[in-house]
């Protein structure tokens, strides 16, 4: 896999940079005129140096299960199930799965679940063409306009989260700096276990935003990062644990009238996320961010829809 990285980035033990962590002069901004010393080659002549290769990792393993019923007396489905897990280096070039840039110090730290590494998912589809009513002594009289041609059909998903991976924002590692060719790999530290949530209802003090009790749809507790220290590279892995997964029902009713022989009219009506179940997507990752710990977006809630087609 192609990827890209620094290969003058500042401090030139891994992931430290005591000498500039002790000048009050060393920014983001200034690191680079501050103390030149702390890079491999001399910031104010060469600046960042890009390097693009083709030394990436990735693997990618599976389980995949299916199961499929032909259409028999109007009813069809199908199901599959597929464990998986796929890491890598990086997912795409330049994207190392939200998390900034390629530690340059150590590429295999970078190593872990892919940004698209979902672990878990189950879809089943069906479709079933509903029996006339009146196939049945008492509805017999009703006109078949009216009786035949209902179906309905749906599929349902249900697969867990995506990687979420952490960032700092305040570039307190000063591995990087302002003409840097890459973006910055600043990361938080972790200072206690993972703990996840249900975002509809988290109530809880957040001490790294000012200790304030919140019902802020958290997903996980930010209480258990801390911004890294400066000069010091931040200990998060990347894509470090999982986000929110999908659980999601589209069911639809159709009828299909049959006008002359070669004209009919299709009624549809269909529901997505049937039961208005709501399937939080975004969360916030950047610890300096007030939103670092909450889910900030979700998938839409239901959608009905009445539609007609006419087909000739």
């Amino acid at each position: 896999m192609e990827e890209r990285h620094d290969i003058n980035p500042a401090g030139q033990a891994p992931g430290v940079n005591p000498v500039c962590a002790n000048d009050a002069n060393c920014s983001f901004g200034s690191l680079g005129f501050a103390e030149p010393q702390t890079f491999l080659y001399d910031p104010t002549v060469f600046g960042g140096i890009g390097v693009q290769a083709t030394d990436a990792n990735s693997n990618y393993n599976s389980l995949q299960i299916s199961a499929t019923k032909k259409t028999t007396h109007g009813l069809q489905f199908q199901a599959s199930y597929t464990w998986s897990h796929s890491l890598d280096t990086i997912s795409s070039v330049e994207n190392v799965g939200g998390g900034g840039a390629l530690n340059p110090f150590n590429l295999r730290d970078n190593y872990g679940d892919s940004a698209y590494d979902a672990r878990q998912r189950f879809v089943v589809s069906y479709s079933y063409a509903i029996p006339s009513v009146r196939h049945f002594d008492t509805f017999r009289g009703l006109p078949s306009r009216l009786t035949d041609g209902w179906r309905f059909a749906g599929d349902s998903v249900f697969q867990t989260g995506f990687p979420l991976s952490l960032t700092d924002s305040s570039e307190n590692s000063l591995l990087c700096w302002y003409y840097g060719s890459y973006g910055c790999p600043d990361r938080p530290n972790v200072v206690g276990a993972v703990q996840t949530y249900d975002p509809r209802n988290t109530n809880l003090v957040n001490a790294t935003h000012g200790g304030t009790r919140t019902r802020a749809h958290y997903y996980f507790n930010p209480n258990s990062f801390a911004p890294e220290t400066r000069g010091v590279l931040g200990n998060a892995g990347r894509n470090y644990f999982h986000g929110p997964g999908i659980n999601n029902f589209t069911f639809g009713l159709y009828k299909d009238t049959r006008i002359t022989e070669k004209t009919k009219l299709e009624l549809r009506f269909e529901f997505f996320n049937l039961f208005n179940h709501t399937q939080f997507t975004a969360v916030g990752t950047n610890i300096n961010s007030s939103t670092f710990g909450r889910s900030t977006a979700a998938l839409e809630p239901r959608i009905i829809q009445l539609a007609a087609k006419f087909y000739f």
